[in-house]
């Protein structure tokens, strides 16, 4: 297998990933110990079991509960009101729907990166 310089150090933990599904098609088996894992933040190699730190962040629209309930009558005609939203969504990248409703982050942390995170979780300057 070739040799892959490091890339960015978000990518680190994907090219050890791509890594092992190679290997494992080529009929060799990995644990998951076996696989490095760096740190999201400094880039630093981080062995398991000692001090790895996982964050964990779910970002997801919040659903207020309606001042007043509304009832609609049920003879009106709704086609054009569906129409133009269909049309509004059809428009709009559905990346930015799909943020704009749920966004989840995983990032692996050294013990040193954990502690400077747990300071400023917000990145507040």
């Amino acid at each position: 297998m070739a040799e892959v310089a490091a890339p960015s150090r978000p990518a680190m933990k994907i090219v050890a990933r791509e890594a092992a599904v190679i290997l494992f098609s080529r009929g060799i088996c990995m644990s998951p110990d076996e696989i490095s894992t760096f740190c999201n933040i400094c880039g630093r190699r981080v062995d398991r079991g000692r001090g790895h730190y996982i964050v964990r962040i779910e970002a997801f629209a919040a659903v207020d509960p309606p001042e007043k309930l509304i009832y609609l009558d049920k003879s009106g005609d709704f086609r054009e009101d569906i129409n133009k939203l269909l049309v509004e969504i059809s428009e709009t990248d559905p990346r930015e729907i799909e943020d704009s409703v749920y966004k989840f982050f995983k990032f692996d942390l050294c013990r040193s990166c954990h502690k400077e995170y747990l300071k400023n979780p917000l990145g507040r300057r």
